[in-house]
């Protein structure tokens, strides 16, 4: 979508401004540490987020019941994979080569907790024919999650406080 266009255009510049600011191991910590993000966020969705929009332009009633359901399921899984993430945390830094990743792992799960269960509410803008709010609420998510990681680095000078920043930012979109 148009949102996701200019998401992706505003956090363009993102590994640009890490590439600079970190030594190239803490780059490639990054690197890894969304590459998880992105892979558990494509899979630990089930597809919920996609699939809701069609039940909701036909039964619009229904809403929450579709959005409780999908909620549910979605932490469910975000707890049984981050609960996996956690307990061999160490054998996956071990697994990347690199075992620093280890130690940012509960922020990875943070997100994910925070981040996977809402994804289907910015969908629900574009079954409800709001295709401008879903562009306004992909554009604004993916810019404040930009300014955290990229403010958390060239101000304090640290990943984990970039990381705490994303957490923050998909908290406040969980609520």
């Amino acid at each position: 979508t148009l949102g996701r266009i200019g998401a992706l255009m505003v956090s363009f510049g993102v590994p640009y401004v890490m590439g600079r600011a970190l030594k190239i191991e803490e780059f490639g910590t990054y690197k890894q540490i969304m590459l998880i993000f992105m892979f558990s966020n494509l899979i630990l969705n089930g597809g919920f987020d996609w699939t809701i929009h069609y039940f909701i332009k036909r039964k619009p009633q229904e809403f929450p019941y579709f959005s409780l359901n999908s909620i549910i399921f979605q932490i469910l899984t975000v707890l049984v994979a981050g609960s996996t993430l956690f307990f061999f945390k160490n054998d996956l830094g071990l697994y990347f080569k690199n075992p620093e990743l280890a130690q940012y792992i509960p922020n990875i799960i943070f997100i994910l907790f925070f981040s996977i269960p809402t994804n289907h509410l910015d969908d629900l803008l574009l079954a409800r024919d709001s295709l401008k709010g879903k562009i306004l609420a992909d554009l604004l998510t993916e810019a404040m999650t930009a300014v955290c990681l990229v403010s958390g680095i060239l101000l304090a000078h640290s990943l984990k406080i970039g990381l705490w920043g994303m957490t923050i930012i998909y908290g406040l979109k969980f609520i």
